[in-house]
């Protein structure tokens, strides 16, 4: 493109030429960016925009019309032109990212926000439409871009959703003495809360935190403890790490830097907390291998405290030269990182980018474990190539080449899918949510749906079976030893319909993958009048309890040996003589499902908490009991 809007070269409808009716298509979202932000431009945006809309123009009213201010909202990506003139309304002419269809190939619409109350606007409209009916929106997004005087601002923000006081009510840690923790055994809001995406390479994140907050998040594989039982989504990125990727897409194996923390303590909540910063920062300076980037994030104490850390990182910089980065969660509480920094790749020049390649995916939400590594192989037999992978790990080369895959293949749990909307909403890739790959079913459905959106299904069950062949017979020992065991979870509404969508949280699939290998179900459904009884649909024995004394009673008596839990040792769990086992111990791949197997075995023969459940004490505080 030579020219930043060839269009106004001639190539446009003539100006006679009504314009046509607009079919309603379905907009779409581009995520550019955090959502309650917009990008405005200055006077360059302001004359091209005019420019291209042919404005100002004393043929479409008496005062004539000119377009005043452009912005971008940055969460769903649609541009808003305000237009003025003399003897006119302010009007806001939407241009709206959407689907394209034959009859109307362009990737937007053009839209009115509020009613036309004037001749000089509709005809405004209809040339906007006929002049930008070849118009790339990339192109119009452009030249914000190019304006040198763009500004980012935050929007007054909305009342946050889906922060209830009953959705706190539901979290043992974040609600104090809540009503009905006693009988939640599901972190549904720190799964969600602390979902972990984690910039790729020679990157160390100083956490400026105590060490309650640090256990609050996903542990990093360091022996490190954490107060939730993560899944794989969380899980995906380790300290020390080294996992190579396959494919063309081959890279230098990734390695995480990982996480330190300064560990505010009570001290430093009356004298502050910089000097920890600044002492974290001059060990880095001294080490002889040195990170690219050091991020400095702040959490909820040292928000309190209201440390300035603006002149420890320039000094750190000034002396080391390295690259720094600051989460100022004083200023937006709500920033993140990785947001940040998406938002300045979204606004640097466009990357040299190459036909889209046949037979090429990204997998977008599978961490990169050995546990994969088999399913990629029988990808790779089948002729597919893994082209990009991103999230939990991003990897900025991985971003560049995106868009150069046929399919992109996500992973299905609602954790993922604000990450999803902001990296790729303004990709236009066909994409799927296959089953996915947790136990042996799990893995066939998912390698056979993938293979049938490519159109490359065929081969698939001969090397299906060379794959199986080495585990089937180990399989088929260990299904025959989980028959003789049973496990146990407890629920209520909310949580049984968790387990019956895996899809809302981490999107393991906990019921089936335990009922293909053999184990025997019980759930204790509580009934209340606060909370009527879980669907009818639960598998496996349902027996109902109404307060804390009758739950723990039937804990103490059930057959199951092991109970599921998403709270690090489960004390309730414990002291009622049972092990606890959780979404941390299922394992993608097929590799994966043997090794989850295993350890679930493990854990049922665990004779620790039967043995010794009677020396523990009460597990809900209820009155004291003898021992038999």
């Amino acid at each position: 493109m030579s020219d930043l809007f060839p269009e106004l070269r001639g190539d446009l409808a003539s100006e006679a030429e009504p314009a046509s009716e607009q079919e309603d298509r379905r907009s779409i979202r581009i995520q550019l960016g955090p959502a309650g932000r917009v990008l405005r431009g200055g006077r360059y945006s302001v004359d091209k925009y005019n420019q291209l809309l042919g404005l100002p123009d004393r043929l479409v009213g008496d005062g004539g019309l000119a377009v005043s201010g452009v912005e971008v909202a940055l969460g769903d990506g649609r541009i808003e032109l305000t237009v003025a003139g003399e003897g006119h309304e302010t009007t806001c002419l939407r241009l709206v990212p959407c689907k394209p269809t034959r009859q109307h190939p362009t990737s937007f619409q053009v839209r009115l926000h509020g009613p036309v109350r004037s001749g000089a606007v509709r005809r405004l409209m209809e040339r906007a439409e006929r002049r930008l009916r070849n118009a790339s929106f990339r192109v119009l997004l452009k030249v914000l871009r190019l304006d040198q005087e763009r500004k980012i601002l935050t929007l007054p923000r909305p009342p946050a959703a889906g922060c209830s006081d009953e959705v706190f009510e539901r979290s043992v840690v974040r609600t104090y003495g809540g009503s009905k923790a006693w009988r939640i055994f599901f972190a549904a809001l720190e799964q969600q809360r602390n979902y972990n995406h984690q910039l790729v390479g020679k990157v160390l994140v100083v956490k400026h935190e105590d060490l309650e907050c640090s256990y609050a998040t996903p542990p990093l594989g360091d022996g490190s403890l954490s107060f939730f039982n993560y899944g794989a989504p969380h899980l995906g990125r380790q300290r020390g790490a080294a996992v190579p990727e396959r494919g063309s897409g081959a890279a230098a194996p990734i390695t995480s830097w990982g996480d330190i923390t300064t560990d505010l303590c009570d001290d430093d909540v009356i004298k502050g907390g910089t000097a920890k910063v600044a002492r974290a920062l001059d060990t880095i300076a001294e080490w002889d291998e040195k990170p690219d980037l050091v991020m400095v994030k702040t959490a909820c104490v040292a928000k309190v405290i209201g440390d300035d850390l603006g002149r420890v990182m320039e000094a750190f910089e000034a002396r080391t030269g390295l690259s720094t980065a600051y989460l100022d969660n004083l200023a937006d509480e709500h920033a993140d990182f990785f947001s940040t920094i998406l938002e300045q790749l979204r606004w640097d020049d466009e990357p040299a980018t190459s036909p889209r390649r046949a037979g090429r995916i990204n997998l977008v939400g599978y961490p990169n474990v050995p546990a994969m590594t088999q399913l990629e192989q029988m990808l790779e037999a089948l002729g597919v190539t893994i082209n990009a992978r991103l999230v939990p790990e991003i990897r900025l080369d991985h971003m560049e080449r995106y868009p150069q895959a046929e399919l992109q293949v996500l992973f299905d749990s609602s954790l993922y899918q604000p990450t999803f909307e902001q990296l790729f909403g303004h990709v236009d890739l066909r994409s799927i949510r296959p089953t996915l790959p947790y136990g042996v079913a799990g893995c066939r459905a998912w390698l056979g749906e993938v293979a049938t959106a490519l159109g490359c299904e065929a081969g698939l069950e001969a090397i299906w079976e060379e794959h199986w062949a080495p585990h089937a017979a180990r399989w088929s020992q260990l299904t025959d030893q989980a028959r003789q065991h049973r496990l146990g979870f407890v629920v209520d509404r909310h949580s049984a319909e968790l387990l019956l969508q895996p899809a809302r949280t981490t999107g393991v699939p906990l019921l089936a993958v335990l009922q293909e290998m053999g184990f025997s179900l019980e759930l204790l459904c509580y009934v209340g009048a606060d909370d009527p009884a879980p669907v009818a649909s639960l598998p496996g024995d349902c027996v109902p309890f109404h307060d804390a004394t009758e739950l723990e009673s039937l804990l103490r008596q059930s057959q199951a040996t092991a109970f599921y839990s998403e709270y690090t040792f489960d004390r309730r769990l414990s002291r009622c003589g049972k092990a606890q086992f959780s979404v941390s111990d299922f394992q993608l791949g097929l590799a994966g499902a043997g090794g989850t197997l295993s350890q679930l075995l493990r854990i049922c023969r665990l004779p620790f908490y039967r043995r010794y459940a009677r020396y523990f004490g009460a597990a809900f505080g209820t009155e004291s009991w003898e021992p038999k």
